[in-house]
């Protein structure tokens, strides 16, 4: 991908490279006219001097053009510049659905609600006459606010067009998400994307794809030809009616499927009961095998009946079968020529490969957990569960070797694992991209943490992992991905902070800054090896290659002389070795996951130049790499599809000792490390089984498994390290879930009273008992409301979006009657109303536009507070302190602000909160203590990133300190202080957690555990200030109510139709009787009355 950086298109100036698609590049950009960032699309230099290709791109831009749906992405301009045809799009920061769809099932919530947006968007795509043609996850982008934003549209059709452009027959879209009629070449119409929808909704249920081979030609007869293989088999615990509907969707004739995709997506969200029953999951004996029969096609079980079309037999082919293979065979041909151009991944037979006619028995592991939590849940409503771990026993796993594995390499038996369990460690961030083990003393660990700001830092424990001090004087706010110590001697620690190099020579006290890992490149070095002498660096930035340094880091050369290149001469590297006993030898493992891969290659000169070592591995994802530490001919390699791979010979042949179906998307092998003093024993981390042990080589295996099911271990990264002894420590981390310990139990239960943080509730939530009311007379876009403090009949709200439908609205009869308050007040959006005061004397305020409003006369009268603002750049919240005399304002990166006149003038309050990259103070949310206006606590964050915890100030807002003990990387996007006791504070953050402090935000504890991220937050808390009850608005559940400090509670639900993430603004008339109004995106308002 060519680095654009800094160059001027038109009015948008480059700042750094995004990703490439398959026949264009996106960068982020700058507008400075409207004072954005946007995305641009730009095609390679050579395409625009192909008129075909440029006319492509106009169409794209003429297409999207006239699509003006909130679920897909906008195109705001188009234009040429410098022989460059580029597209400007709105700048999405939250990535995309592929980086949610990880190999694992989403949960069915989280998939209705990603299937509804996508089909709606759909429908009204087809309405229009527009055809997507390139429908998968990798086009499905995710906003700021977890809304799904379809993208991509380069690739779709207007219906009713001329067929020139498609006159040729190339393929247009992917393979593995193409309809049968696309994989043949025929006209398609809407249902060919509802079949792509499909496959979607078959690898978010199953977490794999329906169809997979080799190569593409492979996927598309298998769309044509195979049957469909049946969810249920793979995703035991899905329902019947789940998989009726994936079954219908995925037909093989487009008249037997949904004929539009909001039926598709309405079917879905009338299913009650997607999971069956537990416990109707099959459960393996651990030592046990399964052959499966050479006969069976790939991809399907053996004796699966076709879902559509004839049973397969004996029969003669459809003349319409026969020419769609001779179709497809024609355009695999083509999609082989323009592989390059479209990013596809052709791997045709090589002349020589060898494929073994023995069938590999499949070891088959009966699921188990290491550890069970049980909760006992105190008398005290404020009192926090505790948890006891149980250890379970674990089992010994042997694999079967190939039949051509040397004859020393013999299968011991099985002997029994002593019974040890995973710990938790505490007083960590939820995100460990890194763990080292000082050489010198196993019981000094080092912890790198962070992502997207959150959390960020070196963290240091001097007792095993049970306590931990941040140690990251020097480093920035930015996650640190690499730790590796320079020698055996510990004497220096290198640490890899984004793509910035930093070094200590005091255990982590202080950092310097080395270097930019990448020089002029923009890239993520997201692996850091040193070779055992310490006099050399490798990283690792995926797409670039293999970056070296001779000099402690000072300065770094690319070396990729000898490895393979992908499109546009782009190297992909993903892991590498340092033989110990020869620091001249290197291996280094290729592709991108799966895709650009070549298997190993090695390098005899220290790194300089690279051959390959791939025998056996030729179009294999090598994610681990392991050389022996007392024998360099002793390599082991690991895959992105799950095998590992052997070599006793120096990388000129490999043996495969751990088998798997070669998918790559049901596990992965993301880590190997070898007992120095015992090179027998290896240990590897798999994405799905967790941690593996092997004392023999890799004949015999011992299971570890993970921490808890649902616990993934990262891409990119691979936080393992091994205290090696009589009885290894082993410490993984999780982007999610933290750093973990596997020890001996008597050593855990020794500190598991201390060590272990207060476990979480997990209730079954009671149903609420009342009514949802649309209240008629508005505009759909309501952004604030607000009860008036002396008549719970009296509610004001602020609307508009984009300055449509914008104003302040008042009802006098608690919401059934509507007149408008703007007497004073521009026609601009209303963004946050606050009252100050509850007398008959209170002021309103309201933020309008970019200014600051007020009104004495309960609305009927406005005045502006002249300069309000001063050099605030945006503002879109506003809070009070109880005696009216403090004003706040915040809104993402913008900072905090304060005032203590009333609004007239503004001072920034940022000392002593969390800074980001470019020092912008990420803001949330904000709650005053009701009896001490000058104790103020934040929640720091915005968007699912930058998120700090809770931080508290004491000085009415202008300097802070850490109050965010058991919370370091959490975004809190909502806060409420009881007002019966101050010391009690609720934080509810990203992903719907809950937390809770009773001692004034000394240490929390977490009361409520959701955590999907993405798909919920909570929104709004607030605590009857007479009844001490508490209620809280998520984007997932809606309304809810808990009379026992957050233990148990009641679930209102959300009004109407409206899609869970467009509850925006929320009032509560408290009274014998409370009254909820909420508002939300294009839904209007509500009112939720309690029946009797």
């Amino acid at each position: 991908m060519e680095n654009l950086s800094g160059k001027e298109f038109g009015a948008y100036r480059i700042v750094a490279p995004l990703g490439e698609g398959g026949m264009a590049s996106v960068y982020k950009a700058y507008q400075a006219s409207m004072d954005r960032y946007v995305a641009l699309k730009i095609l390679p230099r050579f395409f625009a001097n192909d008129p075909n290709f440029v006319h492509r791109f106009e169409r794209e831009a003429k297409v999207i053009a006239q699509l003006e749906h909130p679920h897909i992405l906008p195109v705001h301009d188009y234009g040429e510049s410098e022989g460059y045809t580029y597209l400007v799009m709105r700048f999405v920061k939250g990535g995309d659905l592929a980086g949610i769809m990880t190999g694992e099932p989403l949960n069915h919530a989280q998939i209705c609600k990603f299937i509804s947006e996508i089909a709606s968007a759909l429908d009204y795509a087809h309405g229009k006459g527009v055809i997507h043609r390139d429908i998968k996850p990798s086009n499905v982008l995710i906003d700021d606010q977890g809304n799904c934003l379809l993208s991509d549209f380069g690739l779709a059709k207007m219906t009713l067009s001329d067929s020139k452009f498609t006159a040729s027959g190339a393929f247009i879209g992917t393979p593995t998400y193409a309809s049968p009629e696309q994989c043949i070449g025929q006209e398609l119409d809407s249902r060919s994307d509802i079949y792509s929808l499909g496959v979607m909704l078959y690898e978010m249920y199953t977490g794999r794809l329906p169809f997979r081979a080799d190569t593409p030609m492979g996927v598309v007869f298998k769309h044509v030809n195979d049957p469909l293989p049946m969810p249920r088999t793979i995703n035991p615990q899905l329902s019947e009616a789940v998989e009726r509907v994936i079954l219908k969707a995925l037909a093989k004739k487009p008249e037997d499927r949904y004929q539009t995709a909001g039926e598709l997506a309405a079917e879905l969200r009338l299913v009650d009961n997607p999971m069956s029953q537990p416990g109707s999951m099959p459960v393996l004996d651990a030592g046990a095998t399964v052959v499966r029969p050479a006969a069976s096609p790939p991809g399907a079980p053996a004796g699966q009946k076709p879902v559509s079309g004839p049973t397969r037999g004996r029969r003669t082919a459809s003349p319409v079968l026969i020419l769609g293979c001779i179709g497809a065979v024609i355009i695999m041909i083509l999609v082989t020529a323009l592989a390059g151009i479209y990013g596809l991944k052709t791997l045709l037979p090589l002349a020589g490969k060898i494929t073994s006619p023995a069938v590999l028995p499949t070891a088959t592991l009966k699921p188990v957990m290491a550890a069970t939590l049980a909760i006992q849940t105190g008398q005290d409503s404020r009192a926090t569960p505790t948890a006891v771990l149980v250890p379970s026993p674990l089992p010994k796993l042997t694999l079967a070797p190939e039949l051509t594995t040397p004859s020393a390499l013999i299968t011991p038996s099985a002997t029994p694992q002593p019974a040890e369990t995973w710990m938790k460690l505490p007083g960590l961030p939820s995100s460990v991209n890194a763990v080292v083990i000082d050489p010198q003393n196993p019981q000094v660990v080092f912890a790198g943490t962070g992502k997207s700001g959150s959390g960020s830092g070196v963290y240091r424990s001097d007792d095993g992992g049970l306590t931990w001090q941040r140690m990251s004087n020097g480093l920035p706010s930015e996650a640190v991905v690499g730790l590796v110590f320079a020698s055996q001697d510990s004497s220096r620690l290198y640490a890899v902070v984004e793509d910035m190099l930093y070094a200590s020579d005091d255990r982590g006290e202080n950092w310097t800054r080395l270097s930019d890992v990448m020089g002029s490149y923009s890239g993520f070095a997201n692996r850091l090896v040193i070779s055992a002498d310490g006099k050399t660096l490798f990283a690792l930035p995926g797409s670039a290659g293999i970056f070296r340094s001779t000099n402690q880091g000072a300065a770094w050369q690319p070396v990729i002389q000898g490895l393979p290149q992908g499109m546009n001469e782009q190297t992909f590297v993903q892991s590498l070795a340092v033989a110990a006993s020869d620091p001249s030898i290197v291996y280094t493992g290729t592709g991108e996951r799966w895709e650009f891969a070549y298997g190993v290659y090695k390098s005899t000169d220290g790194g300089q130049t690279w051959a390959a070592s791939n025998q056996g591995m030729l179009d294999i994802g090598i994610t681990a790499l392991a050389v022996d530490p007392t024998d360099a001919n002793v390599v082991y390699a690991g895959a992105f599809s799950g095998e590992l791979y052997k070599s006793i010979d120096g990388g000129q042949t490999w043996q495969t000792i751990i088998a798997r179906d070669g998918t790559g998307f049901s596990n992965s092998i993301y880590g190997i490390q070898i007992n120095p003093q015992q090179p027998e024993q290896v240990f590897i981390m798999d994405s799905d089984r967790g941690v593996l042990e092997s004392d023999d080589g890799g004949i015999t295996w011992t299971l570890y498994g993970k921490p808890t099911g649902d616990f993934r271990l990262p891409y990119e990264l691979a936080p393992m390290a091994i205290a090696f002894g009589e009885r290894p420590a082993i410490f993984i981390g999780s982007e999610s879930f933290s750093l973990w310990l596997y020890a001996k139990s008597d050593f855990l239960s020794a500190v598991l009273p201390t060590a272990l943080p207060a476990a979480v509730a997990t209730l079954e939530p009671l149903p609420g008992n009342g009514k949802w009311d649309q209240l008629q007379g508005l505009p759909n876009t309501i952004n604030s409301a607000l009860v008036d403090p002396t008549n719970p009949q009296v509610i004001y709200v602020g609307t508009g979006e984009n300055n449509s439908g914008a104003g302040i609205y008042k009802s006098e009869d608690g919401g059934e009657t509507w007149g408008e308050a703007m007497n004073g007040l521009p026609r601009v959006d209303v963004l946050a109303l606050a009252v100050s005061g509850e007398t008959a004397g209170f002021r309103l305020y309201a933020l309008v536009g970019e200014g600051l409003y007020f009104s004495d006369d309960a609305g009927a009268s406005w005045q502006q507070k002249e300069k309000s603002f001063g050099q605030v750049y945006y503002i879109e919240n506003l809070a009070i302190s109880p005696d009216g005399r403090t004003l706040m304002t915040w809104y993402g990166g913008s900072g905090l602000y304060h005032s203590t006149d009333g609004g007239g003038n503004w001072l920034e309050s940022t000392q002593g909160l969390p800074e980001g990259e470019r020092g912008d103070v990420y803001v949330d949310s904000i709650a005053f203590d009701p009896s001490d206006p000058s104790v103020v606590y934040a929640g720091t964050g915005y968007n699912h990133q930058l998120g700090n915890g809770v931080f508290k100030s004491t000085d009415g807002g202008q300097t802070w300190t850490a109050a965010n003990k058991d919370m370091l990387d959490c975004d809190v996007t909502a806060l409420a202080i009881d007002p019966q006791d101050p010391q009690v504070v609720y934080a509810g953050v990203d992903g719907g957690d809950l937390y809770k402090s009773v001692d004034g935000g000394q240490s929390w504890a977490k009361i409520r555990s959701v955590g999907q991220p993405f798909s919920n937050w909570v929104r709004t808390l607030v605590l009857d200030p007479e009844t001490g009850r508490l209620y809280m608005v998520t984007n997932q559940e809606g309304l809810m109510a808990s009379g026992d400090g957050g233990l148990t509670w009641q679930i209102f639900g959300r009004p109407g139709e409206a899609f869970a993430d467009d509850i925006k603004a929320v009032a509560i008339a408290f009274g014998q009787e409370p009254v909820f109004y909420i508002s939300t995106r294009e839904s209007g308002f509500w009112r939720y009355t309690l029946l009797p």
